[in-house]
Formats: C-alpha cells, sequence, structure tokens
C-alpha cells in the first residue's frame, strides 16, 4: 500500500471481505484448499493476452518459495486442466463456472 501512502502521506490497512458462495466452499473443501490461497487464471484468450504456462510456473515457484504456506489454485476451462504440470498447485480447471 506504499502507492497510498506516497499520495495521501496515511497508511492504509485495506480489508478484504469476499464472500465464496456455498458451491465454491464445497469445491474448495473437496479439493483440500483452505485459509490462505491464491487463485490464478493462467488461460487468457485473445492475441498478446496469453502470457505462457513457462511464465505461470516461474511464478508458482516464486510464490511457494516464499510464501510456503499459500496454497495456489488454477482456474480456468476443462481443456485447460492439466496444462500446468506443478505438484505445487490445486487445479480446478474445468470444476468451476469461472
Amino acid at each position: 500500500m506504499e502507492p497510498v501512502r506516497f499520495l495521501t502521506g496515511q497508511l492504509f490497512n485495506p480489508e478484504v471481505n469476499i464472500k465464496i458462495g456455498s458451491n465454491a466452499e464445497s469445491i474448495l473443501k473437496d479439493n483440500k484448499v483452505f485459509e490462505d490461497f491464491l487463485t490464478l487464471l493462467p488461460f487468457a484468450r485473445g492475441v498478446g493476452k496469453d502470457w505462457g504456462v513457462d511464465n505461470y510456473c516461474k511464478l508458482i515457484d516464486l510464490v511457494k518459495n516464499k510464501y510456503i504456506n499459500i496454497q495456489i489454485v488454477v482456474l480456468g476451462l476443462k481443456g485447460d486442466f492439466g496444462k500446468i504440470h506443478s505438484d505445487r498447485i490445486v487445479d480446478l480447471c474445468g470444476k468451476t463456472n469461472i
């Protein structure tokens, strides 16, 4: 939140209050995703929107090396399942309507 402090001179502590629906809760529970997790939607469609699987794998490694206890959940279409080969993620591609 340093940009806020830089612009206003005030410290800003955001609160995140995102409600997860019961269907999402059961999907997360069934896949052993608990408390702290980060969600990635890496499979963009369209020219110039695809960052590439290798870059996401590097990002996953950077996050997991720094934040050992955070789980990384990958979302996408059913056909995206298994595109990121890593034991450091929970692949939920095709299991949600996102």
